[in-house]
């Protein structure tokens, strides 16, 4: 992890000053954010989640990771749901966290992040959903490999479970938005997918690309799952580089059916709900749990 974190860093601290790319945009919204959009209206008329075949409700623990979470989102841990799902494509369960007032149901937790291609699934061990207010989410790297979402509804469209998934798999995969081809992609192509990621790229002196990455990510699966590759709109090639460099980096993962238990994360850190930490947020951190290592998408 320390290796990793060091990467990253020496990655963003040694790239060139950039000028801001100045583009049109392709969607004039935030696109991930809005639940009604019309991708991921297609993507959930088109894409079936995984199947459930088990949940097992969790009473007496919970993950040190939701804890710590439900810490700074002021859900304590009494009031944090927890259960395991099986679904048909992994014999594995991921874990989900949720707040007793968060606007998001169990059902639609399991259904949103079971329609995400189970290749991607496995690099995340908990999905949290914490409590009402401002739209906010994030993929984090620490005890577990974790998404989270708070807000409305739309905080689990599903092209922003997909957007923080993405993140994961950028990160385990070597920091794939950081790589020379993908940065000369955004480069070389002519508009920005949406203002989030127009907001990442015109960032000096060095754009977010993770977050370029990831939305761009979003727009693969949904070319995937809608039209195949390689019958991109005409509309829609002003992004054709950044496409074919997701399309390059993820290779098969979008069509493989079953998950690899070897790859999928494990849960690392429970406790027991009658002996939770004591302390502030930043003192429970302090016990080893990194803040959210990428952006949040507002």
């Amino acid at each position: 992890m320390l290796t990793k974190q060091i990467l990253l860093s020496a990655i963003i601290l040694g790239s060139c000053a950039q000028a801001a790319q100045i583009k049109p945009l392709l969607f004039d919204e935030y696109t991930s954010n809005m639940d009604d959009h019309f991708l991921s209206r297609d993507i959930r008329d088109n894409q079936q989640p995984a199947k459930v075949i088990k949940y097992n409700e969790w009473t007496e623990s919970i993950p040190f990771a939701c804890y710590v979470y439900g810490k700074a989102m002021d859900c304590p841990a009494k009031n944090i749901q927890v259960w395991e799902t099986t679904y048909e494509d992994c014999q594995q369960p991921w874990t989900f966290c949720r707040c007793k007032d968060s606007t998001v149901t169990q059902h639609e937790m399991v259904e949103e992040f079971g329609r995400i291609p189970v290749a991607l699934r496995e690099n995340v061990v908990n999905v949290m959903a914490g409590p009402a207010g401002a739209l906010a989410s994030s993929a984090h790297v620490g005890p577990g490999t974790d998404i989270t979402f708070q807000g409305p509804k739309a905080s689990m469209s599903p092209l922003l479970v997909m957007h923080q998934v993405g993140h994961l798999f950028d990160w385990f995969s070597e920091i794939a938005s950081y790589k020379t081809e993908f940065q000369d992609a955004v480069t070389t192509d002519s508009c920005w997918m949406d203002k989030h990621a127009k907001e990442a790229g015109e960032q000096t002196p060095t754009p977010r690309y993770q977050e370029i990455w990831s939305q761009a990510l979003v727009m693969h699966w949904y070319m995937v799952a809608m039209k195949g590759p390689g019958n991109l709109p005409d509309t829609w090639k002003c992004m054709k580089n950044q496409l074919d460099v997701i399309a390059s980096q993820t290779k098969d993962l979008f069509q493989r059916k079953r998950c690899n238990v070897s790859n999928k994360k494990k849960q690392t850190s429970v406790i027991k709900k009658n002996k939770l930490p004591g302390g502030t947020v930043a003192g429970v951190q302090g016990m080893g749990f990194p803040a959210g290592i990428f952006m949040n998408l507002n």
